[in-house]
């Protein structure tokens, strides 16, 4: 059974199953992986999860981005920033940059 991940009929998408690149645990569940890192783009919903087992934080590879309403995500999100002040991800290489930060201050690899 696929994953789902919506916003408010604006944005979904959907993922067949999981396997981390890092120590190979996959599932069709989300029963060892934490998606609190997802994020919301002008392409739609990038899937951001972690690994329970060796914490390394990836893009799920099968990824199916779908955007219903381009232009009520737009406006979503960039309302979002300016209410929030928080930074605006144009599109999942954007996102895949965010996870490679994270994953180096995670390995201490940035001083």
């Amino acid at each position: 059974m696929a994953l789902r991940f919506k916003l408010k009929r604006i944005a979904e998408t959907y993922i067949d199953y999981i396997e981390c690149p890092s120590c190979g645990h996959y599932s069709e569940e989300i029963d060892k992986f934490t998606t609190e890192l997802t994020r919301v783009t002008f392409e739609g919903i990038v899937v951001v999860c972690r690994c329970g087992i060796c914490g390394e934080i990836f893009l799920p590879r099968n990824q199916r981005i779908g955007v219903i309403s381009f232009k009520n995500l737009r406006d979503l999100i960039l309302r979002d920033a300016r209410k929030r002040a928080v930074a605006i991800y144009r599109n999942i290489e954007d996102v895949k940059i965010y996870a490679n930060y994270l994953n180096a201050v995670r390995r201490g690899e940035i001083h």
